[in-house]
């Protein structure tokens, strides 16, 4: 994954802050836990994981991120634990293997090291916020 984020800190409530760019090439995943169980043609299952986000390169206001004072990109990185609803629709096709996925995913996401160090530092407040997605796909079975 590779990707341009913007952000802003703020100093105190009510005040403008400061806007930061930077440019990210990340490797990116999620680890997930299903328990399926059968409703008439479908099948729905709870989600649960682990998600990751680990920087390998950054550039910070168009500087390349300089690891020093023991920072790596890796303080960069961040975690996110997903949890949700998905489900298996239908059965297509000739063999009736093909199906239809969904799946809903928020999740609670946990800054790395150097942006919750940069908001302490501004605010006192370690950031962590709340985000997801939607998923739909086609899948075949064996």
């Amino acid at each position: 994954m590779s990707g341009r984020s913007t952000w802003w800190v703020v100093r105190e409530a009510g005040s403008v802050g400061r806007r930061y760019t930077g440019s990210f090439l990340a490797l990116d995943g999620n680890l997930l836990l299903k328990y399926p169980f059968s409703v008439g043609n479908a099948s729905i299952f709870p989600l649960l994981g682990f998600g990751f986000n680990i920087v390998m390169s950054a550039s910070i206001e168009g500087e390349r991120f300089e690891p020093g004072n023991g920072a790596t990109t890796s303080n960069l990185s961040s975690v996110r634990i997903p949890f949700g609803i998905g489900g298996d629709f239908g059965e297509f096709g000739e063999l009736g293997r093909w199906f239809i996925r969904v799946a809903f995913l928020p999740y609670v996401h946990f800054s790395g090291f150097y942006f919750r160090d940069l908001a302490r530092w501004y605010n006192g407040r370690a950031p962590s916020h709340f985000g997801g997605g939607a998923r739909i796909g086609v899948g075949f079975r064996l």
